[in-house]
């Protein structure tokens, strides 16, 4: 004798069955991944009520689609195995499931007093969407005892190859988001978040915002801005959204497109130029004069100037540079020519090695 309302009737009243079309985050699915479920491993009985059955079986949590289980045809005869029941050890939280059937199937869920939990009693999942996609339901159920997954058909068995619930949380942020530029978008790239059904994109003309959203409802890992104006840097940041809720925001990545049509991926914050060493140059076309004002800097602040031919300066700067080397010796005669001034023969000032700051040579 069944104990169950819908096998006392040959129809069912569309309050207690109720056919929705759920959201889901995919298309047909060829090989899906039903793990980390509620219902990992756990053994199902085949009954022909929603209590627990005597035929036990886990083809429908195993995570092989390659195994199933024959759900009978409801009511034929009276004591048909159309229901597969599951019972937790204590109580769970759902508000998702998927489901592999090759065709439509109702779910049930119930409290420890056996009371149903869903507001309709069943919810019904079409064949067409029975293919491993994950369903979000409407809400966050707590509470569940029991799972029931129901065969309504009166004309046909059905075969079910998985059966999982899950308590999804907000996706997990974006990462790894890049912009780049072209000479009239932004595109923008980054990781796809496994439980994300859609992304939502936001940009700002200010570093770290504020941001305003440009787009909702992505359903890729990438994305192009095409209203955007040359010589402006643009700041982005994306969201993954699931029914659950929002993620918090990915790192900021920025691009701008050049006024003058080149592109800056990703422009640079100014920084000091580093100094270039010093390189020997190549001797200059030598003035008619072959002459230079030639100024040395001591450490002490002190200047001293000579006019001087070329072959003096070079003289100076290979002493300098032998010194600088290692070798040489540690002070330099320059000979002060028409500044010597009095009574002597010559004049010459003697540059200390360890005493030069700089030194200019002015050619004329």
């Amino acid at each position: 004798m069944k104990t169950t309302f819908f096998k006392k009737v040959g129809l069912f009243i569309g309050a207690f069955i109720f056919t929705i079309g759920f959201a889901s985050n995919s298309g047909v699915h060829a090989a899906v991944d039903y793990s980390g479920g509620l219902m990992d491993k756990m053994v199902m009985t085949l009954s022909d009520t929603e209590s627990k059955g005597s035929k036990s079986t886990y083809a429908l949590t195993d995570n092989n689609e390659a195994t199933s289980a024959i759900i009978e045809k409801w009511n034929t005869p009276s004591t048909a195995v159309d229901h597969a029941v599951g019972i937790f050890n204590g109580t769970v939280t759902a508000n998702a499931i998927r489901v592999k059937a090759d065709f439509d199937v109702s779910i049930g869920l119930f409290d420890s007093t056996g009371k149903a939990i869903l507001p309709t009693y069943w919810y019904t999942v079409k064949a067409n969407q029975a293919d491993g996609r994950l369903i979000y339901l409407p809400t966050t159920y707590k509470g569940i005892a029991k799972v029931n997954l129901f065969n309504y058909s009166n004309t046909r068995t059905v075969s079910v190859s998985e059966f999982q619930l899950y308590n999804i949380t907000p996706p997990a942020n974006p990462l790894d988001l890049e912009a780049s530029a072209d000479e009239s978008s932004i595109g923008l790239t980054w990781n796809e978040v496994a439980t994300a059904t859609s992304y939502t994109i936001k940009r700002s003309t200010t570093a770290n915002g504020p941001y305003t959203t440009v787009a909702t409802g992505v359903n890729k890992a990438n994305y192009t801005d095409p209203d955007v104006t040359s010589g402006t840097t643009y700041y982005y940041i994306v969201t993954a959204v699931n029914p659950i809720g929002e993620s918090v925001n990915s790192n900021e990545a920025s691009a701008i497109i050049e006024s003058n049509g080149q592109v800056d991926p990703e422009p640079e914050q100014p920084t000091t130029p580093e100094p270039e060493e010093p390189t020997t140059p190549e001797q200059p076309e030598q003035p008619s004069t072959n002459r230079a004002i030639f100024v040395v800097t001591m450490t002490t602040g002190l200047e001293k100037e000579f006019d001087l031919s070329m072959k003096e300066v070079n003289d100076f700067i290979n002493w300098y540079e032998a010194k600088q080397a290692g070798s040489g010796k540690a002070s330099y005669a320059i000979d002060k020519h028409d500044n010597n001034k009095g009574p002597f023969k010559s004049r010459k000032d003697y540059i200390l090695f360890d005493r030069v700051l700089t030194f200019e040579v002015s050619e004329y």
